[in-house]
């Protein structure tokens, strides 16, 4: 006859198995934007507009919930790449020396968030991909941002001194079609995610990515924690 113990053991290992299995599948649960802003210089082709960093047009998904499974090039109702595309004159004069930025709102304040993850631009021969840039988040900032969908190439924020937190150092974006991952899990909390493009690939005056997703880490599983809790109260008694 199997023991209580024993059959408490064979139900931890189940829920653990259970867990991994649900924490592999939902790694990459892909947050809603509730709004995009930044800088537009009117020279995207529909101007003042950041859908296209969110839309998926010109973006092949394999799995539309795992972003690391994208890349540039999939169906458009575009005959253009470009097209699809997030991308402006460059943003001269501005704070910190910035080409360009966007900010994403995340619609409430986040605590378990995963990843940010870009596509460059590859319009014309990748002339306007961005090459380096900074991330920055904040809950509430003490600035607040410009009404979506922004303004104009005039349009700046300065993300020092309004309220913000940078995440680690300057990071650099490449070329290549696939999307590139950006780690965000050490931010306790955050409702805003912004992105200020510091320099381009080329000089073409233009700069900008194609398409932006930001994920969530999955909750732990009632089934896990439940596990635990029990444990823990075999450990008491024993």
């Amino acid at each position: 006859m199997i023991s209580k113990k024993s059959k408490f053991f064979v139900a931890l290992i189940g829920a653990l198995a259970s867990f991994t299995i649900t924490t592999n599948s939902a790694d990459a649960a892909v947050l809603a934007f509730s709004g995009v802003t930044g800088f537009s210089g009117g020279d995207s082709y529909t101007p003042q507009d950041f859908t296209p960093l969110t839309n998926g047009f010109g973006i092949n998904k394999p799995d539309a919930d795992d972003p690391s499974t994208w890349t540039n090039g999939g169906p458009s109702p575009n005959t253009a790449t470009y097209k699809d595309e997030w991308y402006d004159h460059y943003l001269t004069g501005a704070a910190n020396g910035k080409l360009g930025w966007v900010a994403f709102d995340l619609g409430s304040s986040q605590t378990t968030l995963g990843s940010l993850y870009l596509i460059n631009a590859d319009a014309q021969g990748n002339v306007v991909a961005t090459s380096t840039f900074n991330i920055y988040y904040a809950d509430t900032p003490t600035v607040a941002l410009p009404s979506p969908p922004g303004g104009n190439s005039s349009v700046d924020y300065d993300f020092a001194s309004g309220g913000w937190t940078p995440l680690g150092v300057t990071r650099n974006i490449g070329v290549a079609t696939s999307a590139y991952d950006y780690d965000l899990s050490s931010i306790a909390s955050a409702r805003y995610i912004a992105v200020e493009i510091m320099t381009s690939y080329t000089t073409d005056g233009r700069v900008g990515f194609d398409e932006a997703a930001i994920t969530v880490i999955p909750e732990p599983s009632a089934a896990l924690l439940g596990a635990f809790g029990a444990l823990a109260l075999l450990r008491r008694r024993r």
